[in-house]
């Protein structure tokens, strides 16, 4: 074991490759409060750390935080302001940050705006609250005529996703029907 610093997450081999640093919090995942503790340390270094970049083609540095919804499991509302202002601000540091979560209504609101890329997998409607959900989840992509956003969502297979994204001046792009198809070898 060696000790762990936040620019050891910007590390290049001999190459000038980054490496991909994965931080197995599984152990606190199941104690929400101490899991967004950690998290807020951790974007609140990183964003001490990192200087200041401005708008960037590609990030410098990308955080999936899986489970995401565990952050704000019984957040009060100041919490929640602690964890919006890093989202809305790393970006300028060169930091992507992607909240993996099973249903978007996990996420509050104002984290959940300050997203440009969305990439939405199946969700199923068995009750009246799912269906409310899915519809209220459909309206946070950009408008189109060419799907019914809300029944799509409920049909999607497998390998299958809505997408959607900024183009270069920050305006939505349309919302695209996406099915990955993995190698055959």
């Amino acid at each position: 074991e060696r000790s762990f610093e936040v620019n050891d997450l910007l590390r290049r081999d001999s190459n000038g490759h980054g490496y991909c640093n994965i931080l197995r919090l599984s152990d606190i995942q199941a104690k929400p409060a101490l899991f967004s503790t950690f998290m807020l340390c951790l974007l609140a270094e990183i964003y001490e750390t990192f200087p200041e970049r401005g708008d960037m083609d590609k990030p410098q540095l990308c955080i999936f935080i899986d489970e995401a919804h565990l952050i704000f499991d019984d957040a009060n509302k100041a919490r929640l302001d602690q964890i919006e202002l890093p989202v809305k601000l790393l970006r300028s540091r060169g930091v992507g940050i992607f909240s993996v979560t099973q249903n978007p209504t996990d996420i509050p609101a104002q984290v959940l705006s300050q997203l440009g890329t969305k990439i939405q997998h199946a969700l199923r409607a068995h009750t009246a609250i799912d269906r409310k959900n899915i519809n209220l989840i459909a309206q946070n992509y950009p408008e189109t005529s060419y799907y019914d956003t809300a029944l799509l969502i409920t049909e999607l297979g497998v390998g299958e996703a809505l997408v959607t994204g900024l183009d270069n001046k920050g305006i939505p792009l349309p919302l695209v029907h996406t099915i990955l198809y993995p190698p055959s070898s």
